[in-house]
């Protein structure tokens, strides 16, 4: 199902969702049923070809056709229950134990027995800002269930122990009875039927081709019609989570957490990954200092407050399935305020007495993993300091797109003045480039400069592709530095009107199959640095394939699209690195999986690999 038909689908079930609640969950209910209705079929197909064999044998009547018609129902459902009887494997983790952490067990027990939740079989932890419960049963659709507890680290890290309470609940009320108890077990079935699909996108023989086919059919289907469900999910888990360690409790463990993403993605991971363009090894660890570092970094009365205005700006997006931060804040009924500061973390508090242990742990593990991503990325700020030299030596005499190139890696390895000048050069070289004037336009806006304004007119008048992220910089500036109302009024209306050309060039985008007219894209190695940093560090990508794509409504933009080859469940992987790269132009992060494409033919699609994991 490419892209713009999944976003319809989400839409329209949402609308019916809103409109007519009992009539949606019968809906949902009847495509549920039809997931299991299948597996049901492939039995009664299989038993029912294995009777009729042994009646035709034991009746004499062996003729070849009906011997034939019946080994054929028998193996062909065989086949494709097998597809379905795969070891779905346990969660990746470190397992803790009791004695580990005596002060964990306890409370998980506790929130357990509050909640009504499941026990869990282990609990693991990892090293990623999240928890979860997850459920497996060893052998996908059938056999025993077993419980998982994730909790990872810099989520424990970066919450006050009443926080992560509250987190553990809201993970427990995804699986809690009650008035939920439909809506979890859609959450729990669907977790099922995206596992089979991961699982059967790294396989390509003839005897799980019937599974193959239903599943790459039936699943999108099933995820956009349950996607308002799921979200309601959220908002009951939240529920139990404030029926269990109180709202006020459970609404700071979701502000706290989206300050703390935005500082380790923004600052502490970026800061780190930095250093690797002047020092060929890590200068220090990153999960021993993780704690102290989100503590000192988080500017309660300053920074904080502007990133808490920033995260409760947007609403729900048609691709998320978690409610916005300001939609579940208001479920709350509480008002969006940075939470007060704490002492001892959640992993300080109930990790101990191995606290210390795991934090080594994690380290030496992580020193493993970025080797390879430290030293390309080391080996890429040495190219691109001699590049810069090379570029210097010339003088004056450099041509627009050279100057172009210095200035984006002085903007890398040197300074945003040196970068400044460069681009201020290209613009006077060439006058005709709208990138150049947009560029001299971003530096100057985002200083407040209000002579950025008028560089920011001259692209705008050249390229309409840089309308949307125009506008945005100068409503910036200009609201920064308290600019007359009707000059931000207007543009304001200016902004709402590229808004709507954006969108356009999105729909007819999405409009156009994914692996559909895919275009070289063109990059140097220098211009993929980032991206390929994004890519070796997150161990979840085998894979990626970059081509580019271009619209009729914006016909100067390029739309790059990166492939990604994924181990796991995609969606929140490809916001990840969406949120990490940044490719000169705009960008569209798609899984294979998603769009029914397996990595054996994207070579034909989008050339050859940009990154392949050892």
């Amino acid at each position: 199902m490419e892209e713009r038909e999944f976003r319809f689908l989400v839409m329209k079930n949402e609308q019916a969702a809103a409109e007519n609640p009992e009539a949606y969950r019968r809906k949902v209910m009847l495509i549920v049923s039809l997931g299991y209705g299948y597996v049901l079929a492939l039995c009664v197909l299989t038993f029912g070809g294995f009777f009729w064999l042994l009646k035709l044998l034991h009746a004499g009547n062996i003729r070849s056709s009906n011997v034939f018609g019946a080994f054929f129902l028998v193996s062909t459902g065989i086949a494709a229950l097998r597809a379905l009887w795969v070891p779905m494997g346990s969660p990746e983790g470190r397992q803790l134990q009791p004695d580990e952490a005596p002060k964990l067990f306890e409370l998980v027990e506790k929130i357990r027995a509050k909640t009504g939740g499941p026990k869990a079989s282990k609990i693991l932890l990892l090293d990623e800002l999240n928890a979860a419960v997850c459920q497996v049963r060893r052998h996908g659709m059938f056999g025993a269930m077993e419980n998982y507890l994730l909790i990872g680290m810099p989520l424990a890290m970066a919450l006050s122990p009443e926080q992560f309470a509250a987190v553990l609940a809201h993970e427990y009320g995804h699986f809690a009875g009650g008035h939920s108890a439909f809506s979890a077990w859609v959450y729990r079935t669907r977790a099922v039927w995206s596992r089979f699909k991961s699982h059967l996108a790294e396989r390509n023989d003839v005897l799980t081709a019937v599974s193959s086919t239903f599943i790459r059919h039936y699943f999108p289907y099933f995820d956009a019609t349950t996607f308002a469900l799921r979200r309601q999910n959220e908002f009951d888990a939240d529920a139990v989570s404030a029926g269990t360690v109180g709202a006020q409790h459970a609404a700071n463990a979701l502000i706290e957490l989206s300050l703390k993403e935005r500082f380790l993605q923004g600052e502490f991971w970026p800061g780190l990954y930095r250093m690797a363009d002047t020092s060929s090894q890590p200068p220090w660890l990153p999960y021993a200092r993780m704690a102290s570092a989100m503590r000192a970094g988080m500017d309660r009365d300053g920074k904080a407050r502007e990133w808490l205005e920033d995260a409760t700006k947007p609403y729900t997006q048609y691709y998320d399935s978690h409610p916005s931060l300001a939609d579940r804040l208001r479920a709350f009924g509480i008002h969006p305020k940075v939470p007060p500061a704490f002492r001892v973390s959640a992993a300080e508090y109930f990790l101990q007495p191995a606290f210390p242990t795991l934090v080594a742990e994690l380290d030496k593990a992580w020193l493993k993993s970025i080797n390879q991503g430290w030293q390309g990325r080391y080996q890429a700020a040495e190219a691109g300091r001699q590049r810069i030299a090379e570029l210097e030596a010339k003088g004056n005499e450099k041509a627009a797109n050279e100057w172009l190139a210095l200035g984006h890696l002085q903007e890398d390895f040197v300074s945003q003045d040196a970068a400044l000048a460069s681009f201020q050069n290209a613009a006077k070289r060439a006058p005709h480039v709208a990138q150049a004037h947009y560029l001299v336009g971003r530096i100057l806006c985002s200083r407040l400069d209000e002579s950025g304004i008028p560089a920011m007119e001259k692209s705008l008048s050249q390229d309409k592709s840089y309308g949307l992220l125009a506008c945005r910089w100068v409503l910036y500036c200009l609201k920064e530095i308290n600019a007359p109302k009707d000059r931000i009024q207007r543009w304001e209306k200016r902004h709402e009107e590229f808004a709507e050309l954006e969108d356009e060039a999105w729909n007819e985008l999405f409009s156009i199959p994914v692996a559909n007219d895919v275009l070289p894209h063109g990059l140097g190695q220098d211009q993929l640095r980032m991206a390929l940093s994004a890519l070796i560090n997150d161990k979840r990508v085998r894979a990626a394939w970059l081509g580019a794509k271009r619209v009729s409504v914006l016909p100067q933009r390029t739309f790059y699209v990166l492939f990604v080859d994924a181990v796991k469940e995609p969606r929140e992987l490809l916001q990840n690195l969406n949120r990490q790269i940044s490719l000169p132009d705009s960008q569209w992060v798609v899984a294979l999986s998603d769009h029914g494409l397996r990595a054996d033919d994207m070579s034909g699609i989008a050339g050859p690999a940009i990154y392949r994991r050892r």
